[in-house]
């Protein structure tokens, strides 16, 4: 063994990137790659020693082991050691180098101890999350020594005063920065990866890197060590430590970096080297993981994502194109052939028409005239895709020939029968070889299958080709009749597997001799399994020679595979399903050209020669033929052999690129079981509150028109279009005109990407992997009541989606109507595709959402994620476009595209900023319109903003910051209560989710007088949340099961179980019961109580506008009873105030403290702890009272239930007068503290602080 261990990531490391390399095309000589080993400060004989064990250990079968050696917590923990080590080391070279190297000199450790330190401080990681731990575990530990000696540093550099709020923040930043700077190498700062990134300018062109562009900010290796460390300690101040500090502290305060101040006491060094917020910018799209999970491009640029879009759009145009055809035969049949007449046979006959059989169409003809039109329509159409597909897709194959050859003996090198090479070569003759006239044959391949069928191609639909759930059931089957359990089963496909097995059992060759019984299990298991997998068109393999024979002389599928594949008879459904599958191979072949053409444009892809920079093998270097289009294109016809074109094959490409390609736009979620079994627990909770909700419906309208307004395109003929168009289409009322329409909107990406619909779908379909024979497809199409409900859900789901497509298709239209007075010389399809651009970047759309989010609905965490990554995308396209429209952008970039095509077009720029401008004015109008109704509804009802303010803080939490129009001023009632009517904006409004946070943290800052320092930070970390909650925050389903457990509503005698599931059920209960549920419960307590007197179980006011026609469509108006909610809202914040003195308590409680000073300190921090709480509390108090309440209104509300103590009262009393009252030290805790623990006191210190916090103000 050699000093090098194959267990530590030294070695590991070096190794994975070589074969990274290797495999990349570079390293490809054995110099090149020694040179490499070297330049990583290795031993070439002890890196080659360390290879050879690394191989041996991987035959004896511990490649486990290799890949994460020892205990996961244990190389965690080490390995973050092992780096601050080695960054000590290497500071040490820096500052001290004879001292380092005298230390070096005194250590010489065996090489056994060697290996060991490197397989202990430096293991291999078992994956990248477990290397990111580490890492971030390496800065934590130099960072927390650093945070120390900041709160010292500060001190004497005196600016410990001027950070104000933000110093933890910057203390967190300084110390991050210098524990990455320890750890990292200088010339590995962030900022130097980050100078690697090129930018282009706006013709995509690049300026250079960021390191050109930021020289002076970049580490320069040849600088003396000593300043590189320090420009890499400023740099990474500026990047990491200002995104860690600051995001630590919830952003609060960033503006107030007290960086200048520091530079000024180190001789202003920083202010050269501090990173501008542009190249922050920079840095961020400098991630890849970032671009491909966090973007709605995927990791292309934005036309590459169009290219996406479209491809994405483009099955489903296929699937309403092949019904518009599909329809019309459909009732041609209804009209001329009686139902009586439709029998198998009828339905046979009309499969045979459709694929090409002359004859019977011909007799169809003569008694159904509109049915045999609809057929040779059908026939046109799939014809049409046929020859695209063998002119453009399809490769032949040919083999050259010897003039010595006969046609025999090509027939047998080649394993073609002779009759069929002669079909194939007319000409083909001995005398024409001999003679010289040919040179080579024409091979069977997938463009001859073409040619041979290209009348009567329609291939018939299998079951075990389309779903999955009946593949999988016929294996299950197939594996029990081989074991022999299949004894007294008659189902169909127990049938259909005997039936097949003596088909094949009673087939002969010429000579009448059977297959051998050791090949009959070979050939089923192909047809059962075989036919599903990539290989399915190489012949059986290890079959004999007899068997092989007589299976190459049956040309045709037997009927009884046929029936054991579960053949569709019904003709429809087999042209539908020829038509999709052949119009998909088309599609994706013109994505894959297209894609590579503009790859190769961008300079994002190579071509032939193996590259030297970041480019991966588009599909693997293996035969034409062998990837996954190859094997798609087979499969669509029907199970053709031979090669396709793949415009990818050959090409050397972006790995983001790759990856978009390869993935698309959504994200595999794998299958495990559990998973799915979650999703469609989550999948059936949001659906149940969103699309199963009728006020949700309404809302969704409602805010549909919010966004049309913010995109300037509210306009009456536009919104009716759109109308029917939807309308017609949800009551399967459209004409051919119009669906063709829907599939040109389909295939643009517009409509059919409803957020809430799409992301049911998509859980969905991921949850439950089901099929026509399934479990669910058992309940749903075989029963009565499944089908009834089957037919409710769908139309549900449709009328969800339709809402979303009428305001779509009407942004669609509107735009391209005032785009085409802008650009009257572009040609339909290409201002189609730029509107539909603007209509995708600017509505919300299912299929844009980033992959980081769509994969969140397998977890338990995040609500509905997708509508507000929506809305953050879509706000900034609307204010980018309008910019782009009003300065010319717009117009440069149109012209620069038509440019390099070589047209030159007019562009009218004074309709482009026309449009841009309405665009302006409808985001302001969007932005400001619920605030003016609300100020509108203030002077209306004679409410001040301060009462609003006020009226805020007491609202339950969900409901704070959002704006509220009042419809009623703040009165009193017949009972003297305090109470006002309101509707809430926030549900309706969908820009709520950006404009709240803003308006609360502008709140907190601009009035921070009226407001205490606790109130403010509470302010501005409920902002925060808002912005995060939707995608940390618990599931509906996991918030009600932990509400649950913790006994939240439980009932008396309750089980855990029973409590949690009462819970979790109100999660799968239908908005719209909800609502019909809370007007029962009120009209039942107005005939019990009286008009007005409505209130739910928990007394609270049940409002008239909660349950009338209106709220039922998302118009809710609602009444809060501020008398009522008083107690509630003062009961946590005092409750809190009491657990306060726990701190204390428990330190006095612990029987093995010996310090009275950490009792002194837990006294200490529970009163600052309480002194917080206290603030809550009278924000509070405040807020009431200038709603008008005063302390008799306070006490009546606090004891309308029970009888409230007199100490809780002068408490609240003390309080409302800004007198904070610590807590005393009780006899008890002196009793304790000086017989039982012998815990320390230290009275007089105590009684000092007691004094001290006595009497001063919360505020």
């Amino acid at each position: 063994m050699g000093a090098l261990s194959p267990y530590s990531s030294i070695f590991s490391d070096v190794q994975k990137e070589i074969t990274d390399r290797v495999t990349a095309g570079q390293l490809q000589t054995k110099d090149e790659r020694i040179n490499f080993v070297r330049s990583k400060g290795l031993d070439i004989n002890d890196f080659r020693e360390a290879q050879a064990e690394y191989f041996t250990l991987q035959k004896q079968g511990k490649q486990k082991d290799l890949d994460a050696p020892g205990w996961m917590p244990g190389r965690i923990a080490l390995g973050a050691v092992g780096k601050v080590g080695e960054g000590i080391e290497r500071v040490g070279e820096t500052f001290a180098p004879e001292t380092t190297q005298a230390i070096r000199d005194k250590i010489s450790l065996p090489e056994s101890v060697e290996r060991k330190r490197q397989e202990l401080f430096f293991p291999t990681h078992g994956g990248p999350i477990e290397e990111v731990v580490t890492d971030l575990g390496s800065y934590v530990i130099p960072a927390t020594g650093f945070i120390k000696a900041i709160n010292v540093g500060s001190k004497l550099l005196g600016v410990a005063n001027k950070a104000g709020k933000i110093g933890k923040a910057a203390k967190i930043a300084g110390a991050w920065a210098a524990g990455t700077t320890l750890v990292e190498p200088p010339e590995e700062n962030l900022l130097n990866m980050i100078s690697e990134y090129t930018v282009p300018d706006e013709a995509g062109k690049p300026m250079g890197t960021v390191g050109q562009i930021v020289e002076r900010l970049k580490v320069n290796p040849g600088d003396a060590k000593s300043a590189q460390y320090l420009k890499a300690f400023l740099n990474n101040l500026a990047i990491e430590g200002t995104f860690i500090g600051v995001g630590s502290i919830a952003l609060k305060g960033l503006a107030k970096l007290p960086a200048k101040t520091l530079a000024k006491k180190i001789g202003g060094i920083a202010d050269e080297y501090i990173i501008p917020t542009a190249v922050k910018d920079l840095a961020k799209s400098a991630n890849r993981t970032r671009k491909e999970w966090f973007s709605s491009r995927f990791g292309l640029d934005q036309d590459g994502a169009a290219l996406l879009s479209f491809r994405t759009g483009a099955p489903r145009a296929a699937m309403t194109r092949a019904g518009i055809l599909e329809r019309k035969l459909r009732k041609a049949i209804k009209k001329e052939i009686p139902k009586k007449n439709r029998t198998d046979q009828t339905m046979e006959g009309l499969n045979k028409a459709l694929t090409g059989d002359n004859d019977v169409l011909a007799s169809i003809a003569k008694f159904a005239p509109e049915t045999a039109a609809a057929i040779r329509k059908m026939r046109g159409e799939i014809d049409g895709m046929s020859e695209f597909i063998r002119d453009n897709i399809a490769l032949g194959k040919t083999a050259r020939i010897k003039p010595t050859e006969t046609v025999a003996q090509i027939a047998k090198r080649t394993g073609i029968e002779e009759v069929d090479l002669r079909k194939l070569n007319p000409n083909l003759t001995d005398i024409n070889i001999k003679a010289g006239a040919i040179k080579e044959v024409v091979l069977p391949s997938l463009k001859t299958s073409i040619d041979k069928n290209l009348n009567m191609y329609v291939n018939r639909t299998y079951q075990i080709f389309d779903d999955p759930s009946y593949a999988k059931k016929l294996r299950k089957k197939f594996n029990l009749y081989r074991e022999g359990k299949l004894e007294g089963d008659t189902s169909k496909m127990a049938n259909d597997i005997r039936h097949t097995r003596d088909y094949f059992k009673g087939l002969k060759d010429n000579h009448n001799n059977p297959i051998p019984d050791e090949d009959i299990d070979k050939i089923m298991n192909y047809y059962i399994e075989g036919v599903t997998r990539p290989e399915y068109n190489a012949f059986i393999k290890g079959l004999g020679t007899r068997t092989s024979k007589i299976l190459k002389n049956r040309k045709e599928v037997p009927q009884e595979v046929r029936a054991l594949w579960g053949e569709v008879k019904d003709p429809l459904k087999n042209y539908a399903n020829s038509y999709v599958k052949m119009a998909n191979v088309i599609s994706e072949y013109k994505f894959l050209d297209d894609i590579t053409r503009m790859a190769l444009d961008k300079n994002k892809a190579i071509r032939g020669t193996i590259p030297t920079g970041d480019f991966i093998r588009a599909v693997p270097d293996q035969a034409v033929g062998d990837d996954l289009f190859t094997t798609a294109t087979q499969k669509a016809l029907g199970g053709a052999t031979g090669g396709v074109k793949n415009p990818l094959q050959g090409l050397f490409i972006d790995p983001s690129w790759k990856k978009a390609i390869d993935d698309g736009m959504e994200v595999a979620l794998g299958d495990n079981a559990l998973i799915r079994h979650w999703m469609k627990v989550k999948a059936t909770s949001q659906g149940m509150k969103t699309v199963f909700s009728i006020p949700t419906h309404g809302r969704n309208v409602i805010g549909n028109v919010f966004m049309m307004l913010a995109n300037g395109t509210i306009n009456p003929y536009y919104l009716t279009k759109g109308f029917k168009e939807t309308s017609k289409r949800f009551l399967k009322l459209s004409s051919d005109e119009s669906l063709e329409k829907i599939a040109r909107y389909q295939e643009l990406g517009i409509i059919d990407s409803s957020i809430q619909a799409s992301s049911l779908r998509a859980a969905a379909g991921d949850a439950f992997k089901k099929g026509h024979d399934g479990f669910v497809e058992g309940i749903v199409n075989k029963t009565k009541a499944g089908r009834g409900a089957k037919k409710i859900t769908d139309k549900t789901v449709q009328a969800y989606e339709a809402e979303d497509n009428l305001f779509k298709i009407a942004n669609f239209e509107n735009l391209k109507s005032s785009y085409r007075k802008a650009f009257p010389d572009l040609s339909d399809d290409a201002l189609e595709k730029f509107t539909a651009q603007r209509t995708r970047d600017m509505m919300p759309n299912y299929n844009l959402v980033p992959k980081a989010f769509k994969s969140l609905r397998a977890m338990p965490i995040g609500n509905f994620v997708a509508f507000p990554a929506e809305m953050v995308r879509n706000s900034m396209n609307l204010a980018k476009n309008a910019w782009k429209d009003i300065s010319g952008a717009t117009a440069r970039e149109m012209k620069a595209s038509a440019a390099k095509q070589g047209i030159n077009i007019n562009i009218n720029e004074g309709a482009l900023r026309a449009m841009g401008y309405k665009r302006l004015a409808g985001m302001m109008a969007a932005g400001v319109a619920g605030d003016a109704m609300v100020e509108q509804s203030k002077q209306m009802f004679g409410i001040s903003d301060e009462e609003e303010q006020a009226f805020n803080h007491v609202l339950p939490e969900w409901e704070q910051g959002t704006n509220k129009i009042f419809t009623s001023p703040i009165k009193r009632n017949s009972k003297g209560e305090i109470t006002v009517d309101y509707m809430n904006l926030g549900p309706i409004d969908p820009y709520a989710y950006i404009k709240n946070p803003v308006k609360m943290i502008a709140a907190s800052l601009l009035n921070n007088e009226d407001y205490n320092e606790q109130t403010i930070n509470d302010m501005q970390n409920k902002a925060m949340w808002d912005l995060v909650s939707p995608f940390v925050d618990p599931s509906m389903v996991v918030q009600h099961a932990l509400s649950a457990y913790k006994g939240r509503g439980a009932t008396p005698d309750e089980t855990a179980g029973a409590s949690v599931w009462r819970a979790v059920s109100k999660s799968f209960t239908p908005g719209t019961i909800d609502y019909f549920k809370k007007r029962i419960l009120a009209k039942q307590q107005r005939e019990k109580f009286g008009e007005g007197e409505e209130v739910n179980q928990y007394g609270f006011t049940i409002a008239p506008g909660e349950v009338d026609n209106w709220a039922l469509f998302g118009l809710k108006r609602q009444q809060a009873n501020l008398s009522q909610g008083f107690k509630f809202n003062t009961s946590r914040p005092l409750r809190d105030m009491k657990k306060s003195k726990g701190r204390f308590t428990k330190v006095i409680r612990d029987y093995t403290n010996t310090d009275p000073q950490a009792v002194t300190q837990a006294y200490q921090e529970s009163q600052q702890n309480k002194l917080k709480h206290a603030q809550k509390l009278r924000t509070v108090l405040r807020s009431y009272q200038r709603l008008g309440m005063d302390e008799g209104d306070m006490y009546r509300a606090l004891t309308k239930d029970g009888l409230l103590s007199d100490a809780d009262f002068e408490a609240l009393m003390m309080i409302n007068q800004n007198i904070f009252v610590p807590d005393e030290l009780s006899e008890n805790n002196i009793l304790l503290g000086e017989l039982e623990t012998k815990s320390p006191i230290d009275y007089e210190k105590i009684m000092q602080l007691y004094s001290d916090f006595y009497g001063s103000e919360i505020d």
